[in-house]
């Protein structure tokens, strides 16, 4: 019975060091996507992002074009009758454009967040962000590092998922909450980057 015992411990303290390596290595990744999004020059991605105003869901494809030093803008590929939208940003100034046209779709409840702003937004989180847990799951066959990030917009916390290609650190989806309700589900189609 003593030897059963033993082993039982024995056990226990191996499964109980497996775990926490693997969260260290969860944590480790985690900084290692911060450090690579803080160091940015340059990035373009492309996403469809799914916005829920509460009253209605709208669904976006969009172009984001990243430059640290320079201008940086959104653009909207779809859906068609606002394709062609355009927000740029430059020096912490924000200007749309689209011939004349203003786009008005409001902010995403509890986040003061809208769609044109949610992948700027999302950019700069990764690199500076509040990283409040990690894990890994795998998404669509992908071997993913989930980071969750944490913040509060307007007294009401916001919770940011986000799910990383664990060997590349590219970005494969993003989901943002809103006091518990998701506002933003993200899909990223296409994502090339330049470091520092």
């Amino acid at each position: 019975m003593r030897h059963v015992c033993a082993r039982l411990c024995a056990l226990a303290m191996i499964l109980a060091l497996t775990a926490a390596c693997g969260r260290s290595g969860a944590i480790d990744d985690a900084e290692a996507a911060r450090t690579l999004y803080a160091g940015l020059r340059h990035c373009s991605l492309q996403a469809v992002l799914t916005a829920d105003f509460g009253d209605a869901v709208n669904e976006f494809t969009l172009q984001f074009d990243y430059d640290r030093d320079g201008e940086s803008a959104v653009e909207i590929l779809a859906p068609e009758e606002v394709r062609g939208v355009r927000a740029t940003i430059a020096e912490g100034e924000t200007t749309l454009s689209y011939d004349g046209l203003i786009l008005e779709t409001g902010p995403l409840p509890g986040t003061g967040l809208t769609p044109m702003d949610a992948l700027p937004v999302m950019l700069k989180t990764w690199g500076e962000g509040y990283v409040a847990s990690t894990g890994r799951e795998k998404l669509d066959d992908v071997a993913c590092l989930l980071v969750v990030y944490k913040s509060t917009a307007a007294g009401v916390e916001v919770e940011q998922r986000v799910w990383f290609e664990t060997e590349t650190y590219k970005p494969v989806r993003a989901e943002t909450y809103a006091a518990g309700t998701r506002v933003i589900d993200c899909v990223f189609e296409k994502f090339s980057f330049e470091s520092a």
